[in-house]
Formats: C-alpha cells, structure tokens, sequence
C-alpha cells in the first residue's frame, strides 16, 4: 500500500517522534516525477499497482492499552522468513474483544503470517484506544511483528 501511494505523489513526508527533550522531527523528500521504474519494481514483485483496500486504509497506528495481550507464539505454519509483520484494523465490543478484524497489509505478501496474526489478535481484549477508555464499536489499527531470533 505504501508503494502504490508513492506512485501518485509528488513527495513522501515521514515524521519522525522526538525522543527525550528532542521535538519530533518533519522530512519532506520529492520523488521523481516518473513513477514508472517504481511500477516496474512493484510488477516483477507480483504487487498490484491498484488495490481496494487502499482507499480504507488510515495509516495511523492506534495506541492501544491491552487488558490482556494477544497469544503470541510460534505461528503455524511458520512463515518461511525471518520477519513478517500485519497491518490489522478491528473493532471492539463492550467486554474489549476485538471484532470485525480486517488484514490491512502484510509483508512479505502472501507469507501466511497475516491469517496467523488475525487468529492472534482475536485473542486480546483491549482496554484503552488512544489513552482513552473503549467505547463499544471503536476502532484500532496495530501492527503485529513476528522475528525469528538465533
């Protein structure tokens, strides 16, 4: 999703949060007005330069406060990398379970781990969303990494 965002823009903005006393920090970058070697890459990777789900997509990730943490383990079958990571939105009802949950993004595509982490994130019950208390029907966006170590 964020391959095919930069095939329409004239320039990528990253923030970067202060850490400590040091403000938080703005980089503007312009990109070349030709997005077709980018339309290239993004082809030979098998990755579709149009996708439905971009226009839902909210890029910010929600600060969640867990009352109890997703089951995180091993996922099964194991990803056959050594890193995956899920872009997830969902929904929570009154008790702070997580429905409606929809795979935004998954790298590397098509890896597996985006079911696994759907699976797991089901498993959580949340009980703030932005330093705020949940509010049935509110909706978060989190990022679940898994890395294989040693």
């Amino acid at each position: 999703m964020y391959a095919r965002s930069l095939l329409n823009t004239p320039r990528l903005i990253i923030r970067a949060p202060g850490e400590g006393s040091a403000p938080a920090r703005r980089y503007e970058l312009q990109l070349p007005a030709d997005s077709a070697p980018l339309a290239a890459v993004m082809t030979d990777c098998g990755v579709p330069l149009q996708s439905a789900s971009d226009a839902t997509y909210d890029p910010n990730i929600s600060v969640v406060t867990w009352d109890r943490p997703p089951q995180m383990g091993v996922p099964s079958p194991m990803p056959s990398v050594t890193s995956a990571d899920a872009l997830i939105r969902c929904d929570v009802d009154a008790g702070g379970r997580p429905q409606n949950c929809v795979l935004l993004d998954e790298q590397p595509a098509r890896s597996g781990f985006g079911r696994y982490a759907l699976r797991a994130v089901r498993t959580g019950r949340v009980r703030q969303i932005d330093g705020g208390p949940i509010q049935p029907g509110a909706t978060f966006t989190t990022r679940m990494t898994f890395n294989v170590q040693g």
